[in-house]
Parts: C-alpha cells; sequence; structure tokens
C-alpha cells in the first residue's frame, strides 16, 4: 500500500462490548490494518458519551451524537437537550444517527 493512502473508518462502534477481544483489540487491529482515523457513532445518549470518551483517549478518534431511528421513541425534550449538551464536546464532528430503520 501507498504511504500517501490513508483509511478512515467514518462510522464504527468501537465501545460495542460485542467486540472480540474488547476495544482495545479492535483499535489495535485497525491501525495495524493502516486506519488512521475513526469516527465512532452514538446512537443515543449513553453511547453518544462513550464515543466522546474514546475520542479523548485516543488522538486518531473523533466522535458523533445522536439518536438511531430505532431509538426515536426515547426522544423527548430533555434527550434533544442531552445531545445537544453532548456536541458542544470537543473532538464531537456531527449530530446524528441515521441508521437504517427496518
Amino acid at each position: 500500500m501507498s504511504d500517501i493512502l490513508s483509511w478512515v473508518d467514518t462510522h464504527c462502534h468501537l465501545y460495542d462490548n460485542k467486540i472480540e477481544g474488547g476495544t482495545e483489540v479492535a483499535l489495535s487491529a485497525a491501525r495495524a490494518a493502516g486506519v488512521h482515523k475513526m469516527i465512532v457513532i452514538g446512537t443515543d445518549a449513553a453511547t453518544a458519551q462513550q464515543a466522546i470518551s474514546l475520542a479523548a483517549a485516543n488522538d486518531d478518534i473523533w466522535a458523533t451524537v445522536g439518536f438511531h431511528p430505532h431509538d426515536a421513541s426515547k426522544m423527548d425534550d430533555s434527550a434533544l437537550e442531552q445531545i445537544e449538551e453532548l456536541a458542544r464536546k470537543e473532538k464531537v464532528v456531527a449530530i446524528g444517527e441515521i441508521g437504517l430503520d427496518f
């Protein structure tokens, strides 16, 4: 692979407890494969906070905040305020998790 090629994972869920070996193993594998930047997607307020925490702890990770369509029933004014507050955190680069609603 060329030295100028840089891989970016624009949609990952590194906080997912289903990752075999855990987050650190997934990060090591991604980096070894040449992934130089990762954007961790928050699908609700709790996972948005996890994404922000991962971004804060890693120079090559950024976060998004939002709600997946499957969680739309949980959206209320309080949840929107929480997402708005989280969106102001350092290294949050986007609002929204559009997902697939089927």
